[in-house]
């Protein structure tokens, strides 16, 4: 299955060149620290669909005058646990020091509310070619059209990672989830940029995939065609002579 993912806003900044060394150590060493609030805090439920978060403006201002990558990916980790993702940017409109982030990366992360997080700027994250996916039920694969479903679920998203569990919601009442096995080409981070690419989908059996039994074949057993028949019985015969001496049969049983 082949999907092709849709094309990003462009991000608007001062982009400046100023060396090509300068550039790499940047951006490989771009990290700072931020508190996370999930999206219910801020009103913003339209993050719910893929994996942008929205980060205060300050980073712009800390980048300008530097080539970025586009689109721009960041690595977000719980300082606390460790736990890690990788993240687009929808906007640059949240406050100084903060970041809001879709409620179900929130609980993936293991954050508590106000939680700190490294944010860090990554760079050259591959267009993906393909992906593994694994759905938690059988029923997504049931849908009329599952690739649609991904197609119109994934131009929310960036990026994916592999351990990602993403939610793919098909209706107001109705969601799936589905963890991110493989994808590839590989890298460090696991991850691929999925904007303005075409990718090659792999779907496995569901976690709750149960296999049918085999339906029993067919004993057939052996007939003896002589079983019906009334076992004879087992005839003696002794030869005798009587008074004119001619030979008799004395049949015994």
């Amino acid at each position: 299955m082949s999907l092709l993912f849709g094309k990003s806003s462009e991000l608007k900044a001062d982009r400046g060149f100023t060396g090509r060394s300068r550039l790499k150590t940047l951006i490989s060493n771009y990290t700072i620290s931020l508190k996370a609030l999930p999206a219910f805090s801020a009103n913003r439920e339209d993050l719910e669909s893929g994996n942008k978060i929205l980060l205060p403006s300050t980073i712009l201002t800390d980048l300008s005058g530097f080539h970025l990558p586009h689109p721009m990916i960041f690595n977000l980790q719980n300082i606390m646990i460790g736990n890690s993702t990788n993240v687009g940017v929808l906007e640059f409109t949240s406050k100084a020091k903060e970041c809001i982030l879709p409620n179900w990366l929130f609980e993936q992360l293991g954050l508590d509310y106000e939680g700190e997080v490294y944010l860090t700027l990554l760079q050259d994250v591959s267009k993906g070619k393909t992906m593994k996916l694994q759905p938690y039920k059988t029923e997504f694969l049931e849908l009329p059209d599952p690739k649609a479903v991904l197609e119109k679920q994934f131009a929310n998203y960036a990026c994916l990672t592999v351990g990602d569990m993403i939610t793919v919601k098909v209706s107001e009442e109705k969601s799936f989830l589905l963890n991110v096995l493989e994808v590839s080409p590989k890298s460090q981070n696991d991850c691929i940029c999925v904007i303005d690419t075409d990718i090659e989908l792999d779907i496995t059996r569901a976690l709750d995939y149960v296999e049918k039994p085999k339906p029993k074949q067919p004993v057939f057993e052996a007939v003896n065609l002589d079983s019906d028949e009334e076992e004879k019985e087992e005839i003696s015969v002794k030869k005798e002579m009587n008074a004119n001496g001619e030979i008799v049969a004395v049949v015994q049983e």
